[in-house]
């Protein structure tokens, strides 16, 4: 069956909300894919960074065959540009009244909530997130959180004084309303953990620096901000992940092609990572040196301690190492504390009985 939500606003909601729970994997959970048709809801869309994410998401309307929706706190207004409002549809946001706020965001497939703590004035406030996330339905399959640097970091300089009033403490505790709603059923969330909003060094290109957890400190453009939002949305490797933004360095403005600046942005999410350095080396050159020099660990003399497998992929190398001299152990294996202590118990007990000459 189905429903009917009006909102009474310009190029608001209107007619009926499909039940359907939203496009489902061959085994029946939700997709992290959001397809053509697919509801994408922004709340926080009156701040400065939403109205630039709002513009980007409209002008991307027919291609991705998106619906867009921004929730407006009464009394307030989206700063769009006019021809936004024949893509966008609105509804209310009233965090303080459920029924209007589920019916507002009942059929969204992926909510992108910006913080006040992030993103400034006409950002959601850290105390309205626990009512947003109940109010979030069972279709929407990918939530975004935009939170702020240095929430793990607050016994550091200056996030010490951020946290003086607990302001960071609060942003902390929103990120986890998101994570646990995701828990109940949404199947990806992306915390994103941006720096001090400022205007683009160019208009013509939006870059960012991308780094798991809170590892960043820089200043962000609104644009590389919002360009980075849109990656999100989309990427794989943004699915249950946390990450932080900063302004692209210059060695990245350095390299021309922009698809090759976000796949190896985002690659540092897919870790950890055990080293990183960058060359000038074009990509599809290194990866041949890599296959090459990973076979010269099966040479007669050049061959590691630990028997090592080598895997060539499309994009480089895989060195499996072997638990033994013929296999390898599952890398899905669950191996539990007292797993591991027996297993150590016993090959401690074998090599005492090999040095004593006992069976």
């Amino acid at each position: 069956g189905s429903s009917s939500a009006s909102v009474p606003a310009s190029g608001s909601i209107s007619g009926s909300i499909s039940a359907d729970l939203g496009a489902r994997n061959a085994d029946g959970s939700l997709s992290a894919t959001l397809g053509a048709g697919s509801v994408v809801v922004v709340v926080g869309g009156t701040s400065a960074l939403g109205a630039k994410l709002i513009e980007m998401l409209c002008a991307q309307a027919s291609s991705s065959g998106w619906t867009l929706r921004a929730l407006v706190p009464d009394g307030a207004a989206l700063n769009t540009a006019p021809e936004v409002s024949s893509v966008l549809q609105t509804a209310p946001f009233a965090p303080f009244a459920p029924s209007p706020l589920k019916k507002s965001i009942a059929d969204a497939d992926a909510v992108v909530v910006l913080s006040e703590a992030a993103c400034g004035a006409g950002g959601v406030d850290s105390a309205a997130m626990g009512r947003l996330m109940k109010a979030i339905g069972e279709r929407t399959r990918r939530l975004v959180y935009v939170s702020c640097h240095g929430v793990e970091r607050t016994s550091q300089l200056p996030f010490s004084l951020q946290n003086v009033f607990g302001n960071l403490d609060k942003q902390r505790a929103a990120e986890q309303e998101a994570q646990l709603r995701a828990k109940l059923g949404i199947a990806a969330y992306s915390v994103v953990r941006i720096g001090k909003l400022k205007d683009d060094a160019s208009a013509k290109r939006y870059l960012a620096e991308v780094a798991p957890g809170d590892a960043l400190n820089a200043d962000i453009g609104y644009g590389a901000a919002a360009t980075s939002l849109l990656k999100v949305l989309t990427r794989s490797e943004a699915i249950n992940a946390t990450l932080s933004l900063a302004s692209a360095p210059a060695e990245l403005l350095a390299i021309s092609d922009d698809d090759d600046v976000w796949d190896d942005q985002f690659l540092t999410l897919v870790g950890p990572e055990l080293f990183r350095k960058r060359v000038r080396t074009p990509a599809a050159q290194l990866a041949n040196w890599l296959r090459e020099w990973a076979l010269e660990f099966l040479k007669p003399g050049k061959k590691l301690t630990t028997p090592v497998q080598i895997v060539q992929l499309p994009n480089g190398v895989m060195l499996r190492f072997l638990s033994s001299g013929s296999s390898y152990s599952d890398f899905d294996e669950v191996e539990d504390s007292d797993t591991k202590w027996k297993q150590a118990v016993a090959k401690r007990a074998a090599a005492e009985r090999g040095s004593e000459g006992k069976p």
